[in-house]
């Protein structure tokens, strides 16, 4: 977990000059919005199962968080799916 938490980290550090220019500096619009959510959802969540893995001993409060973080990769591969058809929608749409 700590490797691909680190190779995240590095991708996220590499691609965000390009992140600022092309996302941050331009208009909001549901593709960029989708591109934010997928990229930053996966990095919280990642390091919230991090956490997890260093946490000692689990009470029964923790349990439902647990849950929660077991779900958190199916909803990375929900949104980047979505991104993905809004992506080839986009490229392959025929134009009027």
């Amino acid at each position: 977990m700590t490797n691909i938490l680190g190779i995240l980290i590095y991708d996220h550090m590499l691609t965000l000059p390009e992140e600022i220019r092309f996302i941050w500096c331009r208009p909001k619009i549901r593709s960029s919005i989708f591109f934010l959510v997928n990229r930053y959802f996966a990095l919280v969540s990642n390091i919230f199962g991090l956490c997890i893995d260093f946490l000692p001993a689990v009470p029964d409060e923790v349990r439902l968080f647990l849950y929660a973080s077991t779900q958190m990769p199916v909803s990375q591969l929900i949104s980047a799916e979505v991104l993905t058809l809004l992506i080839e929608y986009t490229l392959f749409l025929p134009k009027a």
